[in-house]
């Protein structure tokens, strides 16, 4: 798909560029980094993160341009994923994408459209080789903005509609003996897997609507944004409090509420990002064997909080740049009951918290190469006790060292 969209992109240019006097910009950066992850003491193999973007803008005569970016990202450590309703501990992780934007001013409005494709390549255990992963899927995605500056405000609105579907998913379930799934803990996975609720029971449909506003205050600079989110899932019946299906499907909304303040000085940069997400879902669960039918067993409410701080360092025309981003975070979630080691379910809901800290020193070599350094470590802790499926308490530790170019 890929290889379609270059060749199909590169007709555009051939086209385009003589036709309307337009411009072309190449911008490019590569980054390769080596190093070590650490789960609770336990070293990995040495493994490595690598990121390529590349995006040969289009500018025109009237003012209008036209911006594709590829992409490739590869994570060889493990990573946090929200997998199917929650964040799960993946071995290592490919995505690649290409984007298409084309943005034009008209009557003081920048307005653009986007049309998106990419994929997502999860590896969670060791015998999943690239590209049969069960959770490796396909987004797509179709999208226009506008932005208008009004005084010293600046409003973006946009509307994106995507859809995700999971290819391997279905095809990997049929193979898998359904009455070893009736007696495994995790029943709301045998829900949803049962050829009764449907066969691409994770794919699903999304209208986004998303509204920001920005100010600049001399050297801060200020941003609220909030976003709309409706899924659904065309495959994926409700299950009744029996543990049976329902005729009706399961739906999602996000609301989605995000800021951030940033203030530049000489030397240094300082930065504070928060948000808040109530994710809402219909969909039950049906745990046979405790009984226990669960609610909404995929709403929470979350909070996040960022701070960062970069100190520039040396040469002024060319310094070194060391940072320190923190993360905090916070996931509540309504109904679903915590449970204990031996899996009994106790009466206070699921809390998961998330403590993060990186400390990142980029030393430039040139006005396009530099080395950098990372050290990272991450806690995660919750009153979930039951880990036979998913990791909830752990901690992490990293270091990787590389180089970036830009051109």
């Amino acid at each position: 798909m890929i290889k379609v969209c270059v060749i199909f992109l590169g007709a555009v240019f051939a086209v385009l560029t003589p036709l309307r006097g337009a411009q072309l910009t190449p911008v490019a950066d590569i980054s390769l980094q080596g190093g070590q992850y650490y789960l609770e003491g336990s070293r990995s193999s040495f493994g490595g993160n690598a990121s390529v973007y590349f995006a040969p803008v289009l500018s025109f005569e009237d003012g209008s341009a036209l911006l594709p970016v590829l992409s490739l990202l590869y994570r060889g450590t493990r990573d946090l994923r929200d997998l199917v309703g929650g964040d799960t501990l993946v071995r290592q992780t490919a995505d690649y994408g290409l984007n298409v934007k084309y943005s034009l001013d008209f009557g003081g409005t920048a307005w653009a459209g986007r049309l998106s494709y990419a994929q997502s390549l999860v590896n969670e255990t060791k015998d999943e080789s690239w590209g049969s992963g069960l959770f490796d899927y396909t987004r797509m995605l179709a999208g226009v903005e506008a932005g208008r500056r009004f005084g010293p405000y600046g409003a973006v609105f946009s509307f994106d509609y995507y859809t995700v579907s999971f290819d391997n998913y279905a095809s990997l379930v049929s193979e898998v003996d359904r009455d070893e799934f009736s007696h495994a803990i995790d029943t709301t996975t045998y829900s949803e897997i049962s050829a009764n609720a449907g066969k691409n029971v994770l794919d699903y449909g999304a209208a986004a609507l998303t509204a920001g506003l920005e100010r600049s205050f001399g050297s801060t600079e200020a941003e609220l944004e909030y976003r709309l989110e409706l899924r659904s899932y065309r495959d994926q019946a409700l299950v009744r409090r029996d543990g049976s299906f329902a005729s009706g499907k399961r739906s999602d909304t996000v609301n989605a509420f995000s800021a951030s303040v940033s203030r530049i000085f000489e030397r240094l940069d300082l930065g504070l990002g928060g948000d808040l997400v109530f994710f809402s879902s219909n969909q039950n669960s049906y745990d046979a064997g405790a009984p226990k039918f669960i609610k909404d067993f995929y709403s929470y409410t979350s909070l996040g909080v960022s701070p960062s701080a970069a100190l520039y360092l040396g040469n002024p025309q060319s310094p070194s740049r060391l940072g320190i981003n923190a993360r905090l975070r916070w996931r509540l979630y309504s109904s679903r009951p915590a449970q204990d080691a031996a899996a009994r379910y106790l009466d206070e809901e699921i809390i998961h918290s998330e403590r993060g800290l990186s400390i990142t020193y980029v030393y430039p070599l040139s006005d396009m190469i530099s080395l950098s350094a990372r050290a990272g470590m991450m806690n995660v802790s919750s009153n979930m006790k039951n880990e036979a499926g998913y990791l909830y308490n752990y901690t992490t530790m990293n270091y990787f060292t590389g180089f970036n170019w830009r051109y």
